[in-house]
């Protein structure tokens, strides 16, 4: 049988489950649960799922990711559904060889430095522990940081096991925890490392996008803008591009394009999006200064949409949701408004609109400005 363990080497190109945002070697990893299957993402979330979920070794194990700034979450609302439902993020950490001390759960052995921890969930409170086992919880049992998990130890003998079936009560799923130093997945993989060297040297560039005119575009400005970009890396992230650079259009000739109709700051922070999949990341240079938040949100958007780029919008939607308060609803809603329902953007849109209807700030932020 084989350990549901933590996730070491595959998880550094996960968003953060709560705002969608990824921070360079900065993610922690949180067992979900429940687990976060497709049926669950289809029904209370938005984006795609592998972006967010990595599988664990059986079917009732998922993993999510949690940026620095939200790492202290023990718990999500879903965004929507009929009904609310709440997953665990669950800290497979904080264990700091206590499990040394421990009895096996299974066979009551130990094995003096070779003990293994693993999370218990549901937690093996005293009362489930009463109806269900003999002998003395502390010797068997080390309490989490929070009420609803608990960790046990198993003797190498054991080491394999990922379920116990109780005499009352659910099945206890047991997830290894891994030793913290082993940890491998908040290192940048080599495709993430090498995107954002791309980035910021534009080694071997050979397409360059120019953007703003003389009269600033849309947002009023009198900036112009040339970045030096990888036809490559644009006609993987834009079904648009490709067909553009693949056709007979004066822009794959001249290797030149022109976009006249926003701020250089919003194609800078679409540009670097399509080498890090990040709307402005932190470990990228970014030459242009950025418009307000609200501005370059529905910018973002706009040409997330214009130009094929569903993960860019999905992104700016999320990010649009997280920052909504009483100064940019209007704005976001007037962005967002003209959109067909069913879209990512009129999701949010109706999303959005709930939000407003619950919390009376944001309703009176509206109605001043009718």
């Amino acid at each position: 049988m084989k350990c549901a363990e933590l996730p070491h080497e595959t998880d550094c190109g996960l968003c953060c489950l709560h705002c969608g945002e990824h921070a360079l070697g900065q993610m922690q990893v949180r067992l979900a649960h429940p687990a976060l299957t497709p049926a669950v993402w289809s029904n209370f979330f938005d984006g795609q799922r592998e972006s967010y979920v990595l599988e664990g070794a059986c079917s009732d194990h998922s993993f999510a990711a949690l940026c620095p700034k939200h790492a202290a979450m023990s718990k999500l609302v879903a965004p929507h559904g009929d009904h609310p439902h709440t997953t665990h993020l669950i800290q497979l950490s904080g264990v700091s060889g206590e499990e040394g001390k421990l009895l096996c759960i299974q066979c009551e052995r130990h094995v003096p430095g070779r003990m293994q921890a693993n999370l218990a969930y549901p937690a093996l409170t005293r009362t489930r522990w009463e109806r269900s086992f003999d002998g003395t919880r502390e010797d068997f049992v080390l309490d989490g940081g929070c009420p609803d998990h608990s960790f046990v130890a198993l003797c190498p003998d054991h080491a394999g096991l990922f379920k116990m079936k109780l005499l009352r009560g659910p099945c206890v799923r047991l997830v290894k925890v891994a030793p913290e130093d082993n940890r491998k997945w908040a290192r940048p993989s080599h495709g993430m490392a090498l995107s954002r060297y791309l980035w910021d040297e534009r080694a071997f560039a050979d397409f360059e996008v120019q953007c703003g005119d003389k009269d600033g575009g849309s947002c009023g400005e009198s900036i112009q803008g040339n970045f030096r970009v990888h036809r490559c890396v644009l006609a993987m992230a834009s079904p648009v591009f490709a067909a553009m650079l693949q056709s007979e259009f004066t822009e794959a000739q001249q290797r030149k394009l022109r976009i006249a109709d926003e701020s250089p700051g919003a194609i800078e922070a679409m540009l670097a999006f399509a080498y890090t999949g990040e709307l402005w990341p932190s470990s990228c240079s970014l030459s242009y200064a950025r418009p307000s938040m609200s501005t370059l949100l529905i910018e973002l958007m706009r040409l997330g949409d214009k130009y094929g780029m569903p993960s860019l919008v999905e992104a700016a939607c999320r990010k649009m949701l997280a920052c909504l308060d009483s100064t940019n609803v209007l704005a976001f809603a007037r962005g967002l408004r003209h959109y067909e329902e069913g879209t990512s953007m009129g999701r949010v849109f109706d999303r959005m609109t709930e939000r407003v209807r619950a919390d009376t700030e944001l309703c009176r932020a509206v109605l001043r400005e009718m």
